[in-house]
């Protein structure tokens, strides 16, 4: 710190001395135009004498004691707000109301600013008092500071918690008393005082419950005042009250995110806060604060207890008359005990009467043979059944089965169509969010399938219905019990992980982004969200909507896997010519290994003999130098120093360490989880699998750009070895590519593979361990990882895992796809199953594009529903001009026919579920209709010629699979075309024949075979 001028020459500086001749300069001159220039002398010349008289501050938990001149840089930024706010040319024009103002402000600041100590805001509230009142003392201030009490003495005041990780909270509230009512405050901040001692509860439940449901309260009753423009609490009716009241009610039961951890506020913990703030509002009716008692109803209505069917809420149920139960052929009565357990199906008789007279004996000896709980969860599951199929006969599903069930006939109903019905049950099981089982896990989910296969079982073997057996929900323990990994795009940087849950406008944004998802789904979103608030400025957020959301966070995807490459292709290449300095210094060496080793270790000669050998051949930082002391290595150590002291101990000093001149002669730890990372980044491969690659791991292929990579062996791949194809060369943007860093490592580790064992050595990854050569275990590569990440400054903040590279490869090429198909990503994951694929891929983005393909289909369904019908487009607000360019839209496929359900699972080797890739099998297939459009017969006219340009060439080389396959669909384009010619399409096939004219030239055909 330089020395201060004297006072005389600046009046606007304050030197604040150190001790040991040392001194800090502060300087205000800034500040001297706005507040007025003898108004900040006199303040820095208070300050200066404030030294002279050792003015000290001593904070709860300092050590040490904290200077008066911390604060004027925040006292005049505080002054100055106000000034501006209210538009005042300097300090000498501020009326009263005007200092009462920046008190208030400033004793809510924090304006120790420049100590690191841990201090509450009681104790700041307290210092700052005492700052204003020294400058109201000298006459420099004008203010009146009765009304600021110390802050345990205000009436305002509840509570001043504990410092708890170095911060603490004081609930006080003189700020908000003028403006919401001074005596309302007093008397409330009185009860909630009171009944920390009269509530009988424990000091954390009086704070959970009565002095955080309060500061809640006053902090939603002060921005309604000033919303609906009430003066203060004397002006509110009681139906002012209750006003305050709903609008509190929904400030509670809104979804919001949590300020402490974060995340989505549960519904339990809502109805917690509810039932005390309700407990609060009555004990301020009871005081007379409010003119009666308000009470925040339940979301789903006030349930009645004596309404229900125990008989402990029951009023006289033992003395009430005991109704028999009727005997019914539909109604279940298992004995337990002295107690009778009733399952009644009377309610399902117009569905399925006869097939519940057959079915309910062999229901009702399995039962007798159940625990209770065993028979609950059957009833359930089979009412459950029975529910749906109710539901789905009420809206016209599936008539002929309905016509068999509720008749004698039931016998007749096929397997194949007693699986339909009941995979449509099961997947309404685990989608719908319509019925209780939606509020279940996924487990147990899985367990009630698992349920109604067990009592399938025991009707199929009575002849009742056929034998079928649902399958259960994949993978249902791990996804219930874990969570699936974070891609690079989810991660938010650690110093911003514990504030995001206290900005409101970002909390109101993530409330709106989220509204698409269910509460399962909510957490993920909110943690993309979160990381783009961190990326990018928060007024570009606040304008995104679903469309943009899904490309930044692509992008972010895509931006977070270029930096972790670059950084591991910087260190891959800083560590390779570290090495390869090393091997020139080998060259330079003057004298072979056996010299050395002859020069400086032979005994025979004497100490200061070999002593002055070494100086002069090894001691040295030339290039020639360090090439003798590897070469000495080599011969002497077999290149492995670790664990050597004497001469090599100076040798790693004197080369920068043990890691250092190590990697002279192999390769570094970082060189080895650079390339780990290049390789996870570039192939979107398993961690494992990348870790375990052979040696011999690169083959050439037919293309001289590109090489196969041979991978590690899965055991979930029942040992297969992974390949993939990578380029040889770097690709636009990179220094280097996987391919050429396999090959300098190979390189780097020849001596480490010439002294390891064989099955070390036809590994490609090695690492030592206490002196021998090892394969990189997983541990030493997570460990390094970290160690890599940590040195980077744009990726150290992130919690990166080695783990999370894999599904950010694999979203970035399934959004690479224009489609976004799963199968994109599925290809290069190696997956037998999209399903295995949809684990790492079906994230929030993903999700979103697939809403609006569900959105942008409904719109295009409603199109075709409507065309028929006249005025339908005038009635749902639509132009008939839209609604001919969105029909037109709709029933274009580009082969002129369109599909009613393409996930139907229609046709031979096809599933329900997945989409239909039997595209040769649509001429004859029940969901296929063509739409007249001129679009439409244009691409069907295109179609059509394409397949006569090939049929006989294609009947010279597989006549069989030309009549199988393409043979009706120019049968059925042949018919179609006549049709369309005809009648009321006449004019839009003219049309479709001058379009088919102009797209002719551009038309690009696909492979038949």
């Amino acid at each position: 710190m330089n020395n201060a001028p004297s006072k005389m020459e600046n009046p606007y500086l304050v030197v604040e001395p150190l001790g040991s001749a040392r001194s800090r300069a502060y300087e205000y001159s800034r500040y001297a135009e706005r507040l007025g220039s003898t108004f900040v002398a006199a303040v820095c010349q208070h300050a200066r004498d404030s030294y002279d008289k050792q003015f000290l501050i001593k904070g709860s938990r300092a050590v040490g004691l904290i200077l008066a001149v911390a604060h004027l840089d925040s006292f005049f930024c505080i002054l100055k707000n106000t000034l501006d706010k209210y538009h005042l040319v300097s300090t000498s024009a501020m009326e009263s109301s005007h200092l009462h103002e920046f008190a208030n402000d400033f004793l809510a600041s924090r304006s120790i600013t420049n100590c690191n100590l841990s201090t509450s805001d009681t104790h700041h509230y307290e210092k700052n008092l005492a700052i204003l009142k020294r400058y109201a003392d000298a006459g420099i201030l004008c203010v009146d500071l009765q009304h600021f009490a110390s802050v345990k003495q205000s009436p305002y005041y509840v509570l001043h918690t504990e410092p708890t990780n170095g911060t603490s909270i004081t609930y006080e509230y003189s700020r908000i008393a003028d403006r919401v009512g001074a005596m309302f405050v007093a008397s409330a901040c009185a009860l909630i005082r009171e009944l920390r001692k009269t509530a009988n509860v424990t000091e954390r439940t009086w704070q959970d419950n009565y002095a955080e449901r309060f500061d809640h309260f006053l902090g939603q009753l002060h921005p309604f005042l000033e919303s609906m423009h009430y003066r203060s609490t004397e002006a509110l009716s009681e139906d002012g009250w209750q006003q305050f009241v709903d609008y509190l009610a929904r400030s509670i039961l809104e979804d919001r995110v949590s300020g402490k951890t974060g995340n989505m506020i549960s519904a339990k913990t809502k109805d917690k806060q509810r039932l005390t703030t309700n407990k609060l509002l009555a004990n301020l009716a009871l005081r007379g604060l409010l003119p009666k008692r308000f009470e925040i109803p339940p979301p789903g209505g006030r349930m009645r207890a004596v309404d229900g069917e125990s008989k402990f809420t029951q009023r006289g149920f033992y003395v009430k008359e005991k109704k028999e139960v009727a005997y019914s052929p539909f109604i279940l009565m298992i004995q337990q005990g002295d107690k009778t357990n009733l399952y009644s199906y009377e309610a399902f008789q117009p569905l399925a009467r006869f097939f519940l007279l057959e079915a309910l004996p062999a229901l009702d000896r399995y039962y007798n043979i159940r625990t209770n709980q065993q028979r609950k969860v059957c009833h359930q599951v089979v009412t459950s059944l029975l529910s749906f199929l109710m539901r789905q006969k009420g809206i016209g599903s599936m008539p002929d089965f309905f016509r068999n069930l509720g008749s004698a006939a039931f016998r007749r109903i096929e397997a194949m169509t007693w699986e339909k019905a009941l995979y449509e049950w099961r997947a309404d099981l685990i989608c719908d969010t319509a019925t209780p089982e939606s509020s279940r896990s996924i487990l147990r989910k899985h367990k009630l399938i698992g349920t109604l296969n067990q009592v399938w079982a025991v009707l199929a073997s009575s002849n009742v219905v056929p034998e079928v057996k649902l399958k259960g929900i994949k993978n249902a323990k791990a996804r219930q019990t874990s969570k699936s990994r974070p891609c690079l795009a989810q991660l938010s940087p650690r110093e911003n992980g514990t504030e995001h849950g206290k900005d409101t406008e970002r909390n109101a944004l993530i409330s709106k982004l989220t509204r698409p998802f269910d509460e399962f789904e909510k957490s993920e979103a909110i943690e993309f969200i979160t990381a783009l608030y961190a990326h990018l400025p928060s007024q570009n957020v606040k304008l995104l909507d679903l469309d943009s959301l899904v490309s930044e966070i692509r992008k972010l995807n895509t931006f977070r896997l270029e930096s972790l490459r670059r950084c591991a292709e910087l260190d891959f290449l800083q560590w390779y010519e570290h090495w390869l300095f090393g091997q020139r210094a080998l060259i330079e060496a003057t004298h072979s290994s056996q010299e050395l080793i002859a020069l400086l270790d032979y005994t025979e000669r004497s100490v200061s003999d070999r002593r002055r050998n070494a100086t002069k051949l090894i001691t040295g930082t030339t290039l020639p130098n360090l090439g003798n002391a590897l070469s000495l290595m080599l011969e002497a150590l077999d290149g492995n120093s670790s664990g050597i002291s004497g001469r090599y101990h100076h040798l790693k000093r004197r080369w920068g360490g043990h890691e250092q001149l190590q990697a002279y002669l192999h390769p570094h730890k970082r060189a080895t989880v650079a390339l780990w990372i290049l390789l996870l980044v570039d192939t979107g491969a398993n961690c494992e699998v990348v870790r375990e690659m052979p040696t011999n791991c690169l083959t050439k292929t037919e293309d001289s750009t590109h090489m196969t990579v041979s991978f590690g062996q899965k055991a979930r791949a029942h040992y297969v070895r992974i390949n993939d194809s990578l380029p040889v060369a770097p690709q636009p943007g990179q220094k280097l590519s996987a391919v050429q860093a396999i090959r300098y490592y190979l390189s780097m580790s020849v001596r480490y593979r010439e002294e390891a064992d064989v099955s070390v050595a036809n590994t490609l990854f090695l690492d030592t361990q206490q002196g021998h050569i090892v394969t990189i275990t997983e541990s030493r590569a997570r460990e390094d990882f970290k160690a890599f990440l940590r040195d980077h400054p744009e990726l150290h903040n992130l919690d990166i895992r080695p783990s999370s590279i894999r599904p950010s490869c694999l979203l970035e090429l399934q959004h690479r796809d224009p489609l976004i198909r799963i199968e994109t990503a599925q290809a290069q994951a190696d997956h037998a199953s999209a399903t295995t694929t949809g684990i790492y891929t079906q994230r929030t983005h993903t999700k979103l594009v697939q809403i609006e393909k569900i959105r942008a289909f409904t719109i295009a369904f409603q199109a075709v529903i409507i065309e028929s019908i006249d005025g339908a487009a005038e009635k749902l607000g639509m132009s008939h001009e839209a609604a001919v360019k969105l029909f037109s839209n709709a029933a274009r496929s580009g082969l002129g026919v369109a599909c009613l359900n393409s996930k139907a699972g229609i046709q031979p080797g096809t599933q329900q579920g997945e989409s239909c890739t039997r595209l040769d099998a649509c001429p004859g297939c029940e969901m296929r209709y063509i739409v007249g459009t001129a679009d439409n017969i244009a691409d069907l006219i295109l179609f059509n010629e394409y397949l006569e340009s090939r049929e006989e060439n294609e009947i010279m080389s597989n006549a069989i699979a030309w009549e199988n396959r393409w043979l009706p669909w120019r049968t059925l384009a042949e018919v179609a075309l006549a049709k369309f010619s005809q009648g009321e399409t006449a004019s839009s096939y003219i049309q479709a024949k001058s379009i088919a004219d102009a797209r002719r030239p551009n038309y690009k055909p696909f492979p038949l075979f």
